[in-house]
């Protein structure tokens, strides 16, 4: 049987904004995470990646523009990694992005 190997995986979430005032929903701005997965094979960390985005999607809390509900949209990428230093499903990045940064980073160059 094969060992866990390590990977990095890129996940993209898209917020939605419910405003109290109108009910209209807005997307404002994406979010990008990074997590540590362990799995036996790169195919199975894109399962995982997949897994644990749909995990964390749904989170939903109040702010001063309205209802925030955070959504997973896509893994961008899974790149094996050969170092060991830390665990499956740890943050190591994560950045807020506008509509068109995380559209422009997620469309394939020919």
């Amino acid at each position: 049987m094969r060992s866990n190997m390590r990977f990095l995986a890129s996940l993209f979430f898209r917020s939605e904004i419910q405003r109290a005032e109108d009910s209209e929903i807005t997307d404002s701005f994406w979010e990008e995470v990074m997590v540590f997965i362990l799995a036996s094979s790169e195919s199975d960390a894109l399962d995982k990646a997949k897994e644990i985005g749909r995990s964390k999607s749904g989170v939903t809390y109040p702010s001063e523009r309205g209802q925030i509900t955070w959504k997973f949209v896509t893994v961008e990428r899974v790149v094996p990694l050969e170092n060991d230093m830390c665990s499956h499903a740890d943050e190591v990045f994560s950045r807020f992005l506008r509509s068109s940064e995380a559209i422009s980073i997620l469309e394939k160059f020919d």
